[in-house]
C-alpha cells in the first residue's frame, strides 16, 4: 500500500512539474537574508571597518624595522613566512608578508592585524605589535609550536611519551573556550584546524593551546551565505 501511495505522489508531482519529478531540472537555491540583530552593525562597530584599511588605520602598537631582530625560521603562514625573533628584547613570533604580495594580500594582511588587535582572551593568540615598513605582525611566541606537530611528536612511535586522555581533553577545552569567545563576538575562524592552533609548551602542567592564524576569519552577519532556503523532496 505504501509503495502505491509513493508511486501516485510521484506521478502527481511529475504532472505538476514539482520538485519530486525526476525529469524536472533542479531549482537553484536562493539565499534568504538574516533577520535584524540587536548587536552593533557595520556602521558603528570598529571590527567591521576593514574594507578600506591602510597602514595608518591600525589601532595596535607599532614598531620600526630596526626594533625587530629576525631569528630562526618557524614555518609558512597564509601570506608569507613565520620566524622566531625579538622585539625590543622580547621573544616574539614574526609573521612576514611575502615579497611581491598583491594589493589584495596586503589588504588581507592588514585586516588580520586589525582584527587580532581586538581579541583579548587566554586562548586566542595575542598580537603584540605591527611593523608596516616592511609589513610584519609581531605575535606572542608559542614555544610548543603548532598543535598538529605537537600531537605527532607526542606519539610513542615518534619518540614521544604519548598523551593521556586527560591531556587531549584539556587541549580540546582550550580550543573550545577560544571558539566560544569568537562566537560571543559573532565571528567564525573559517580555517580552524590543529595546524592553526598553537601550543605554549610541551609540559602538560603548564600547557595552553591558543587559536591563531585569523587570515580567513569573518563575522557571521557580514554576509548571508550561512542561511538558505531548501526544498523538500516527497516520495
Amino acid at each position: 500500500m505504501l509503495l502505491l501511495v509513493c508511486a501516485a505522489n510521484r506521478v502527481k508531482d511529475k504532472m505538476k512539474g514539482g520538485l519530486g519529478s525526476p525529469s524536472s531540472p533542479p531549482r537553484e537555491l536562493q539565499l534568504s537574508p538574516l533577520p535584524p540583530t540587536s548587536f552593533p552593525t557595520t556602521e558603528d562597530n570598529v571590527l567591521y571597518h576593514l574594507n578600506h584599511l591602510c597602514g595608518d588605520d591600525l589601532e595596535v602598537p607599532r614598531v620600526a624595522q630596526h626594533e625587530v631582530v629576525r631569528g630562526k625560521f618557524l614555518g609558512h603562514g597564509a601570506f608569507g613566512e613565520v620566524f622566531e625573533g625579538r622585539m625590543r628584547g622580547e621573544r616574539v613570533a614574526i609573521k612576514m608578508l611575502r615579497k611581491g604580495a598583491s594589493e589584495a594580500e596586503r589588504r588581507e594582511f592588514l585586516q588580520e592585524a586589525q582584527l587580532m588587535s581586538h581579541f583579548q582572551h587566554p586562548h586566542i593568540l595575542r598580537l603584540l605589535a605591527v611593523c608596516t615598513q616592511p609589513f610584519l605582525l609581531l605575535l606572542e611566541l608559542m614555544e610548543g609550536g603548532d598543535l598538529l606537530s605537537h600531537l605527532r611528536a607526542s606519539r610513542p612511535a615518534n619518540g614521544g611519551q604519548g598523551l593521556r586522555v586527560e591531556d587531549m581533553l584539556a587541549m580540546c577545552v582550550d580550543v573550545a573556550k577560544g571558539c566560544s569567545y569568537l562566537e560571543d563576538l559573532h565571528f567564525v575562524h573559517r580555517d580552524l584546524a590543529a595546524r592553526n592552533c598553537l601550543v605554549s609548551t610541551g609540559d602538560p602542567r603548564s600547557r595552553v593551546v591558543k587559536i591563531g592564524d585569523f587570515g580567513l576569519a569573518r563575522d557571521i552577519y557580514k554576509s548571508d551565505y550561512y542561511r538558505k532556503e531548501v526544498g523538500w523532496w516527497y516520495c
